[in-house]
């Protein structure tokens, strides 16, 4: 009989030789895959921004808040570098991650970069004390412009095409808007931003750099946020000192208190 005939009869083909009966469309108990492809970008592409995007989100309104309770920028953001270095290396001691050995070559060009980390902390922090936080996501938003820039300036990359260019001057427009809108601005003028302006322009700087960073010096995730943290801190440490934080937080009247007391 020849294979078309037994896959044809009453029974045969895969089913009689497996036993099993084939599945009907639809029965499968696993959940439908997401496709490659969300709106012509890489999924994973959509997922990751989507994550980011509420993760920034969510700790722009965190530390708004924490700054209102706890006047000390530089602390809070302490506090948050000890608590990401302490998930890393957790996680690395229990084999879940990899962090990879100190050497020159890795250190030498983080230290430089854990400056300006440091730096973007801190002046975050201090743009939410002084501003309201659509400022902060109006000027954070617009970094892609001067960055876009910046990577065609300092590392050799094309500028962006038409389409990329139009959206990035949409960007620029909705400032611009945002700006001739803010009440904040109508009173103090220019000097209303100083705080979310370096903020701006350390942070161009850190994305540039770390760009750089990350195309020469091979390190996995884990270890870039390893490293970019735990050298970090005692910068941090030394801007909390220098900008009296120390005497705020341990002033005899200083008390936290805590939504809804």
């Amino acid at each position: 009989m020849s294979a078309a005939a037994t896959d044809s009869g009453g029974g045969g083909g895969a089913e009689a030789a497996t036993g099993e009966s084939a599945p009907l469309l639809g029965s499968s108990s696993s959940p439908p895959a997401l496709p490659e492809l969300l709106f012509g970008i890489p999924r994973d592409t959509v997922l990751s921004t989507c994550c980011y995007s509420f993760c920034s989100g969510t700790m722009l309104v965190v530390n708004k808040l924490v700054a209102y309770h706890i006047p000390a920028p530089a602390f809070i953001a302490s506090v948050q570098i000890v608590v990401c270095i302490c998930l890393v290396l957790g996680a690395h001691v229990a084999g879940r991650v990899a962090v990879e050995p100190m050497t020159r070559g890795r250190v030498l060009p983080y230290a430089y970069y854990s400056i300006l980390f440091a730096g973007s902390l801190f002046t975050n922090i201090h743009a939410l004390k002084h501003s309201n936080v659509e400022t902060v996501i109006v000027f954070r938003a617009a970094t892609p412009v001067a960055v876009a820039i910046a990577d065609a300036a300092f590392l050799g990359r094309e500028l962006p095409d038409q389409r990329s260019a139009g959206a990035l001057a949409t960007i620029v427009a909705g400032v611009y808007l945002y700006v001739i809108a803010d009440a904040q601005f109508a009173m103090e003028s220019f000097w209303a931003y100083h705080w979310v302006g370096l903020y701006f322009i350390i942070i161009v700087v850190e994305m540039t750099y770390g760009k750089k960073i990350v195309r020469d010096v091979k390190l996995s995730l884990s270890g870039s946020v390893a490293y970019s943290n735990g050298l970090s801190l005692p910068v941090m440490l030394v801007l909390m000192l220098s900008s009296g934080e120390l005497g705020t937080l341990t002033a005899p009247g200083f008390v936290v208190t805590l939504p809804g007391e």
